[in-house]
C-alpha cells in the first residue's frame, strides 16, 4: 500500500524537521519511538500511529499560525486518518476533519518530491553515483517531467532517490517541512478553511466554495512561512518557496485523479490570483509540466537472452543494473543492446503506466547489418564495437 511505503520514509524525515513551530512534546515524543523501532517489526497499529501523529503535527503548526480568534474556533477539531479508496482526499462533519489514509500516503510523496525539487531547481547536486537509474533524480527536478500524477508512487522506486541526505540541511529541512506545511497542510488547511468560512460540512461544495476555502488555506499557509521581502537565507527562501508551490503541486494532483479536472485547473486560477507573481518563478517551475518532448516515464527493460552489453541513450549500463527494475527515465529513449555479435535495439516514449519494452535476441541482425541502419548512430558505445578476432 502506498500510505505505508510512504509513511515509513517519513518517519525517516520526522527527526528532520526542525520549525520555529516545533510540534509538542507528546508528539516529539512519539516520533522517537517509531523512529527508534526497526522497520521490519512494525504492525499495522505503528503505521496507523504514524498517520495519526503526521496529521497531528500539520494540525499543531496551522494552529500556531492563526489569529487567537481563529485558533478558538478551531482549537477543538480533531483531524483523523480514515479508510478511504474513493472520494474527496479530506472532508469534514459537524466535530471533525477527515484524511483518507491514501491520500496521506499519495501528499507525503508529493512532498518527498517537493522537497527533492526545491533543492535542485537553483542548480544544486545530489551526491548519488553516476547512473542510469539515479538519473535524473542526482541533478534537476524530477516533477516537471511527470507527465501525470496520477500513478505517483513509491512502488519500486528506492527511497534514497528523492529523500534528501540528513546531512545535507539545505536539502532535508525544506522537505520536511512542505510534507507537513505544504502537501498534507494545504488540505487540512482547506478544510479548516470550509469551517471558518461557515460552509455546511459535507463531502462535496460547490467550486465558489472550494475557491473560497483555498484562500482562506493559503492565508494559513503563508503565516508559516518566511515573511516575503527584505533578504531571505537560502534556508528560508526554500522554505517560502515550498510553501507557495504545495498548494498548485496538490491542485495538479487533484487534477490528475479527478473526473471534472476542469475544477482543479479553475481553482488554481484563482489561487494564482492571491498569491500573485511569487508563483511565476521557482514554484512554478518545479510544479507546471514541461510542455516539451521529453517526460520522466516508468520503463521495464526485459530480452529474450541476457544482453552482455546494453546502451540507453548512449549511456553503457550494466545488465544486472536494471534487471527486474522499473526505471524512472526520460523518454524518448533509445536502447540498443549486444549480444556476441549479434545487436537489437528498442525505443521508448512517454505514456501511461508502465512501458515494457523486449528485446528480442531471436531475429537480431549481426553487427555489420546493423551498421547500415540508420538509427545505428544513436546507439552510443556500442556503435564502435567491433567483435573480437
Amino acid at each position: 500500500m502506498k500510505i505505508i511505503a510512504a509513511l515509513a520514509v517519513l518517519v525517516l524525515i520526522c527527526p528532520m524537521l526542525r520549525l520555529e513551530a516545533q510540534p509538542s512534546p507528546k508528539l516529539q515524543q512519539k516520533l522517537l519511538q517509531l523512529q527508534a523501532k526497526p522497520a521490519e517489526t512494525w504492525t499495522q497499529a505503528d503505521f496507523d500511529e504514524m498517520a495519526a501523529t503526521a496529521l497531528e503535527i500539520t494540525r499543531e503548526l496551522l494552529l500556531s499560525g492563526m489569529t487567537p480568534r481563529d485558533r478558538l474556533r478551531l482549537a477543538a477539531v480533531p483531524v483523523r486518518a480514515v479508510d478511504a479508496e474513493t472520494g474527496p482526499p479530506a472532508w469534514t462533519d459537524a466535530g471533525t476533519v477527515y484524511v483518507s489514509k491514501s491520500a496521506i500516503g499519495e501528499l507525503i510523496l508529493l512532498g518527498l518530491y517537493l522537497g527533492h525539487d526545491l533543492y535542485l531547481v537553483d542548480g544544486a547536486e545530489l551526491p548519488l553515483p553516476p547512473s542510469l537509474v539515479l538519473h535524473p533524480y542526482r541533478e534537476r527536478p524530477v516533477l516537471s517531467l511527470m507527465p501525470t500524477l496520477a500513478d505517483i508512487s513509491i512502488h519500486n522506486l528506492p527511497q534514497e532517490l528523492i529523500r534528501c541526505p540528513p546531512n545535507i540541511r539545505l536539502c532535508a529541512e525544506p522537505q520536511g517541512y512542505v510534507i507537513f506545511a505544504g502537501s498534507i497542510g494545504f488540505v487540512v488547511a482547506h478544510e479548516f478553511g470550509h469551517r471558518l468560512l461557515g460552509h455546511q460540512q459535507e463531502k462535496e461544495h460547490p467550486l465558489t466554495e472550494e475557491i473560497a476555502a483555498d484562500r482562506e488555506a493559503w492565508r494559513m499557509l503563508d503565516s508559516l512561512a518566511p515573511e516575503a521581502g527584505g533578504k531571505l537565507t537560502r534556508m528560508e527562501s526554500h522554505f517560502r518557496t515550498g510553501v507557495i508551490a504545495a498548494p498548485f503541486l496538490v491542485l495538479r494532483w487533484m487534477h490528475d485523479n479527478s473526473e471534472n479536472s476542469e475544477d482543479a485547473d479553475t481553482r488554481a486560477d484563482r489561487l494564482r490570483e492571491v498569491v500573485g507573481n511569487e508563483y511565476f518563478g521557482d514554484a512554478s517551475e518545479i510544479v507546471e509540466p514541461e510542455g516539451v518532448t521529453i517526460a520522466l516515464q516508468s520503463v521495464r527493460i526485459q530480452w529474450s537472452e541476457e544482453p552482455e552489453e546494453i546502451t540507453i541513450n548512449g549511456v553503457k549500463v550494466a545488465p544486472r543494473e536494471i534487471a527486474g527494475k522499473t526505471l524512472r527515465m526520460l523518454v524518448p529513449a533509445f536502447i540498443a543492446a549486444r549480444k556476441g555479435d549479434r545487436v537489437t535495439f528498442g525505443e521508448v516514449r512517454s505514456g501511461g503506466g508502465v512501458r515494457n519494452v523486449t528485446l528480442d535476441f531471436a531475429a537480431a541482425p549481426n553487427i555489420a547489418i546493423a551498421k547500415q541502419q540508420r538509427h545505428w548512430k544513436d546507439a552510443g558505445p556500442l556503435a564502435t564495437w567491433r567483435p573480437v578476432p
